[in-house]
């Protein structure tokens, strides 16, 4: 399960970017995560309650927005979304590997409580 690994680098990275007065504050993360990332959602938030449970982020939240695949198209340049796994390009037909999202898993936003 990568997913308790990935929520300790996430975790660790908040607390890189963050000062402690904002970790004090801190109330929420909010994740992008795409369907090709090979992360599952439920699992990743599984995770957080487990690896947060005895520390000081326990009580924060992670909101996790689902981001789909889309690609571009080498010839014609036309961006479509993936639909069923088909990356076919509606307009010309031809298949691409063109990844523009839907691949990545990042940190989107961190919530603070007001002072």
């Amino acid at each position: 399960m990568h997913e308790i690994s990935l929520t300790r680098t996430i975790i660790r990275s908040v607390q890189q970017e963050l000062s402690p007065d904002e970790l004090d504050r801190l109330r929420g993360i909010r994740l992008k995560v795409g369907v090709l990332s090979g992360v599952e959602p439920v699992l990743l938030e599984n995770a957080f309650e487990v690896v947060t449970e005895n520390s000081p982020f326990k009580g924060v939240s992670l909101e996790i927005e689902s981001v789909p695949v889309e690609v571009e198209c080498h010839l014609c340049g036309t961006h479509f979304q993936v639909q069923k796994q088909k990356f076919i390009c509606p307009n010309c037909h031809n298949p691409t590997n063109n990844i523009k999202q839907g691949d990545e898993l990042t940190i989107h936003q961190v919530m603070l409580d007001d002072e």
